[in-house]
């Protein structure tokens, strides 16, 4: 060490400051003395230099939402003590799917798009491909008599059940259709005559909607 009467010696010091915290980039000066005379004082420079970042990933490359419906896509800035971590968020197509500055994709028409985001220091990208698929819709009922009706979906369904509004079971009711676009409710004897009842249904990716039909005489209505 060069002490301050302007010698050079190998000699033990006590430093003032024991950690340099790196979050303070540029030179950072730590003041020291000799250990054996207090009064030759050593100084030490320290520079901190800012961590470059080298990439970015989000945690998918490829997944699918329901139109109106959001999910949040998540970046990671490598390596991960990089002084810089902040991003922008694009989308290819902002009429099929939108991102927010925080890397919410939102659904808005049926189609695909594709989500960026860049790294503010250095450029690096990830993207990840997003399918909106329409939201689960019926389109129409159709009675067959008193005792059976079939709704009409615009995509397949893979589960539906039927209840009394109250949350009791309507009985003796088979149901047909499953996977398919259109499901029919059959019953061994007629329908409940004026009575809303509870179609909950589940398309085959995943969406969900419930409806509530209604026999008024030989007339079928949901809504």
């Amino acid at each position: 060490a060069t002490l301050s009467d302007g010698s050079f010696k190998s000699v033990e010091v006590n430093w003032h400051e024991s950690s340099v915290d790196t979050n303070n980039l540029g030179d950072i000066v730590i003041p020291g003395e000799s250990v054996l005379d207090s009064t030759q004082h050593v100084t030490l420079i320290v520079t901190v230099e800012p961590v470059k970042v080298k990439g970015v990933s989000l945690n998918k490359s490829a997944t699918s939402i329901v139109r109106n419906s959001t999910e949040t896509l998540i970046a990671t800035v490598t390596p991960a003590f990089a002084n810089n971590k902040n991003v922008t968020w694009t989308t290819s197509d902002n009429t099929i799917a939108s991102v927010s500055d925080t890397g919410i994709v939102a659904g808005i028409k049926a189609g695909t798009a594709t989500i960026t985001v860049t790294t503010v220091e250095g450029g690096f990208t990830a993207s990840c491909d997003v399918t909106v698929t329409a939201a689960l819709e019926i389109e129409k009922i159709t009675g067959n008599g008193n005792r059976s009706f079939t709704l009409t979906f615009n995509k397949p369904i893979q589960s539906a059940t039927i209840k009394n509004t109250n949350g009791s079971n309507v009985t003796n009711v088979t149901i047909s259709g499953i996977n398919s676009n259109e499901v029919t409710f059959n019953r061994s004897s007629n329908f409940a005559n004026n009575t809303d009842m509870r179609v909950d249904v589940t398309s085959s990716d995943l969406d969900s909607l419930y409806v509530t039909v209604r026999r008024t005489g030989g007339n079928w209505s949901y809504r």
